[in-house]
This record gives C-alpha cells, sequence and structure tokens, in this order.
C-alpha cells in the first residue's frame, strides 16, 4: 500500500510525496537522502522510513541530535497502522498509507493543475495603467495560490515599504498592511519565497495579533526579482481556508508565473513611482 508523506518544514513550501513499498527513504540535510529536509533541526541522516508487505511502513531514529517524537515523546521507531503525525527536530510529518487508486489520483491532479497553469497566457491590462497591470499581476498570484486576499508592497531600501496594490485587505488601494510582517522581513533577507501555515509554524502565526484577528491559516511572500535578480517588490498572499498549506508544486507555479511577468511588472513598477514622485512634486 503507498504511504503519502506531507512534510511541513518551518518557513518552507511543504514537501509532499507517495512513497510506495517495498523500500526504504533516507530523511535529512544531507543531499544523498531520498527526502531531503534542508532545515537546522534536522541531522544528515536524521530517520528512516521503510515499507515492506509484511511489516507495512514504520519511521525509524537514525541516533539523530533532535530525535523523532509522537505525541511529543521521545521514541525509536513507530510503526504508521494510519493516519499519523509525527515530528523530527522541527519538521512535522503526516503518514497516511492510502490506496493506490488515491495515489494515482493525486498524481493526475497534481500533473492537471501543473499544466494548466503553466500553458495558461497571462493576460494584463493596458501597459499604459500601470496600476491596472500591478492589479492583474496580484489576482492572478492570488488565483495561482488559492489565496483569499494579497498586496503588493514595495521595497525600498532592501526593506518592505508602502503597499502599492491591495485586493482584499481594506477598501483603499493602499490600505495598512494587516499581514504578517515577519514573513516580509524573512523574505527580503533571504531572497526566496517564505511560506507558514497553522500546520507548520503555529508559534510563528500566533505571535501576531493581526493574523490572528483575521483567522489566517496560511501565508506566503513571494519576493519578485528583475531579470537581473533585483528585488522589485513582494507579494504578500494569505488565506482563512481551513487545513491550507502550500506544497512544492506552489511554489513552483508561483515562481514560474512571476518570472513571466518579470517584465511587465518592472515597467509597470517604475511607471508608479514616477507617477507618486510626479504628485508629491505638485
Amino acid at each position: 500500500m503507498p504511504l503519502s508523506l506531507i512534510a511541513h518544514v518551518p518557513l518552507q513550501a511543504s514537501i509532499e510525496r507517495v512513497l510506495r513499498s517495498p523500500g526504504s527513504w533516507l530523511l535529512g540535510r544531507h543531499p544523498d537522502c531520498e527526502i531531503r529536509l534542508d532545515h537546522d533541526s534536522i541531522s544528515r541522516r536524521h530517520a528512516e522510513l521503510t515499507g515492506d508487505a509484511a511489516d507495512g511502513w514504520r519511521i525509524e531514529d537514525l541516533q539523530s541530535k533532535n530525535g523523532l517524537r509522537v505525541d511529543g515523546r521521545r521514541v525509536d521507531q513507530f510503526v504508521i497502522a494510519g493516519e499519523s503525525y509525527v515530528a523530527i527536530g522541527d519538521v512535522f510529518l503526516a503518514l497516511n498509507p492510502i490506496s493506490e487508486a488515491a495515489a494515482n489520483q493525486r498524481r493526475q491532479l497534481t500533473e492537471q493543475r501543473r499544466h494548466e497553469t503553466l500553458q495558461r497566457p497571462i493576460k494584463l491590462a493596458e501597459p499604459e495603467n500601470a496600476t491596472a497591470v500591478l492589479e492583474t499581476i496580484l489576482a492572478q498570484l492570488l488565483a495561482i495560490s488559492e489565496c483569499r486576499r494579497g498586496v503588493l508592497i514595495d521595497v525600498r531600501d532592501d526593506a518592505p515599504g508602502p503597499v502599492i496594490i491591495n485586493l482584499g485587505m481594506g477598501d483603499a488601494p493602499e490600505a495598512r498592511f494587516a499581514g504578517s510582517r515577519g514573513a516580509l522581513n524573512q523574505a527580503v533577507q533571504s531572497r526566496a519565497p517564505v511560506f507558514m501555515s497553522a500546520a507548520q509554524d503555529p508559534a510563528q502565526l500566533a505571535k501576531r495579533a493581526s493574523v490572528l484577528n483575521a483567522g489566517i491559516t496560511a501565508v506566503a511572500v513571494l519576493p519578485l526579482l528583475d531579470a537581473w535578480g533585483k528585488l522589485l517588490a513582494l507579494a504578500y498572499l494569505d488565506t482563512d481556508t481551513p487545513g491550507r498549506h502550500f506544497n512544492e508544486l506552489d511554489a513552483e507555479l508561483l515562481r514560474a508565473f512571476a518570472e513571466r511577468a518579470a517584465s511587465e511588472l518592472a515597467l509597470s513598477l517604475l511607471d508608479h513611482r514616477l507617477n507618486q514622485l510626479a504628485a508629491s512634486l505638485t
């Protein structure tokens, strides 16, 4: 029977795999691990998943520093008899034996979503209308990420600046930002997408009163770069959908769209800033 694995890595897109027995898979930071978990709390070779017809599925700690935990209790190994949740270091694993039909359906849905999103043409407003172009880019990022609301945020002096475009966070086009500033700062520092969810980072989300008040369950921050790697802006996306988390496919599709729209984004941001400057001088 196949095993569904979802690894919730803090501040990263979750890693999803369907494993088929018989076989064994190493989990750890080392590049040779079949399931690589790039996080400081994970040892180079942290744990091993094994599946066979006789004994089913089990996970075993490989004398790692931060161990294998079940219900907060450290154990040497754990037999996966049904839907299970374990932790290795700060990474939470959702493990669930599934049918072959369910595994095949998941693969088909993943490939269908990837194909439809990557083949979808980018439809932007007339280039003379910078605000409309930026709104369209943000709207398409919301659609790809399946999020409820989002903002485009200017970046100035390598720090998050004012809101440029707002969809869903208030009536004013430049409404006050009401999301996770910690996620914004992390994205600026790393120049890499940041993903948080209640499943991955409950403590991080709980630190922000604005996040709790809005009932946010998942956050994505996407650095928007030009062709030369310069950070132009940040796209902040969030949702209150129960159980939502962002996986590697979400990250792939969001990054692909951002790269395809990079030139239109750069020109529209420049036009937007020039218009702001002109307005401030009048």
